[in-house]
């Protein structure tokens, strides 16, 4: 199936590059005509269709993206700048397109370029851009601070370095950027020594990653910059931890299993008859199960006031088990199964710090997806 579907793609791969154009011509997607006709004349450059549908369609696609551009500039749409320069590019990479190619020439020896005129456009854009930014910045919002540094990221993107647009998103991400204390309170218990530090490791990096692409700093109180103002506090600590909770077991089972051979005897006449019979045995199954369970509370709270905005519990438990048997009887009474499981011996369990660490699995999956789940917004 993937190999035929891999030989669809080749070909249709191979049909759209040895196309002419004509069709997308006739369907009015002149842009797409046009390099269609082109890359047939790197290949075949006396192809008659290629060669027709890039003399028809050039013409027709500057007057199309020239009459776009008249048609945005009169509009209202405060984008229009924007859209202008999208139009602009289009029509010069169709410029460079046949600039490329000797065949192309031929038929269009004078194709217009429009450099100046895009950066006169990315100009305008970046100004529009650049003086939303101002205004959303000045009016002292965090969720404004994030709409201004989207504004001047544009302008950036239009004129690498216009005017001081660095400067202006630093201001508007440290402005816009929520600051999260953490406090990862440690464990503690008078039952058991274990030591959380991999968790909160575990969560410090996951945290240090969400942040990067997102306006949500979060840092710790041994943080040098832990001293500044922070807007709120995610408290992480463990309410309550059971580890190596252990549960035995004994079952005893009377097994039988009729139509066994046991052997043969030899009859009067000289033939040989197997001999089948019911055979027993008594089978003793021990099991031990060590639970450990643990519960982890999260809140979010205002750094302001000391409200609570968040407050979330994550269960996690894990189960240990060993299991292991013998026989006194028969083996042919008992199943495959049950011969492997006389098979072994009983295990030791592992350490508590081995079963405090696979309770914090899933606590560490539900309380990363509910930390991305609340700071993802912003």
């Amino acid at each position: 199936m993937k190999t035929r579907t891999l030989l669809i793609a080749i070909i249709a791969f191979a049909a759209a590059s040895c196309s002419s154009g004509k069709k997308q011509f006739e369907r009015g997607n002149y842009r797409e005509a046009l390099h269609q006709a082109i890359n047939r004349l790197q290949s075949s450059p006396n192809n008659k269709k290629a060669t027709e549908t890039l003399a028809r369609a050039y013409p027709m696609a500057l007057k199309y993206y020239l009459r776009q551009i008249d048609n945005k500039l009169e509009s209202h749409d405060p984008h229009q700048w924007e859209w202008v320069v999208v139009h602009y590019q289009d029509l010069n990479r169709v410029y460079e397109a046949i600039q490329r190619s000797p065949a192309a020439l031929r038929w269009v020896p004078n194709p217009q370029p429009f450099y100046r005129e895009l950066k006169e456009a990315q100009s305008k854009a970046a100004e529009v851009r650049y003086q939303w930014g101002v205004e959303a910045l000045n009016r002292q919002n965090k969720a404004d601070a994030r709409l201004a540094f989207e504004h001047f990221e544009v302008a950036q993107n239009m004129i690498p370095g216009y005017r001081d647009v660095h400067q202006k998103m630093d201001e508007a991400w440290e402005q816009g950027t929520v600051k999260v204390l953490v406090d990862m309170v440690p464990v503690s218990s008078r039952h058991y020594r274990v030591d959380a530090d991999f968790f909160q490791q575990a969560i410090s990096r996951y945290l240090n990653d969400f942040e990067s692409t997102r306006f949500v700093d979060f840092i710790t109180e041994e943080d040098p910059l832990a001293s500044r103002h922070w807007d709120q506090i995610l408290k992480v600590q463990f309410e309550d931890f059971v580890v190596g909770h252990t549960h035995s077991k004994h079952r005893q089972k009377r097994l039988s299993r009729d139509s066994v051979s046991v052997g043969s005897v030899t009859l009067e006449d000289g033939s040989v008859k197997e001999v089948y019979q019911t055979v027993y045995a008594t089978l003793n199954l021990f099991s031990k199960e060590v639970i450990s369970d643990g519960l982890v509370s999260m809140q979010v709270i205002d750094a302001a006031n000391g409200g609570v905005l968040h407050h979330q519990e994550f269960p996690g438990s894990f189960t240990w088990v060993s299991e292991w048997g013998h026989f006194n009887g028969d083996e042919r009474a008992l199943s495959k199964k049950q011969v492997r499981l006389c098979q072994r011996r009983e295990e030791l369990p592992p350490p508590p710090q081995a079963l405090f660490h696979e309770i914090t699995k899933p606590i560490h999956h539900q309380l990363t997806r509910q930390i991305s789940h609340l700071y993802g917004v912003y």
